[in-house]
């Protein structure tokens, strides 16, 4: 899952950008299975 990186500059008032960031846990600007797992989970 990618994203553009506009999501990240705008994640202060963009909840969609928020959650990207949030569950991007190594910040390289994509979400892995393992990522994607761990943020469903605490959801």
């Amino acid at each position: 899952i990618g994203a553009p990186d506009v999501a990240r500059k705008s994640n202060h008032y963009d909840p969609a950008g928020a959650m990207f960031n949030y569950a991007d846990v190594n910040h390289d600007g994509r979400i892995d299975k393992q990522e994607f797992g761990s943020f469903m989970k605490s959801v």
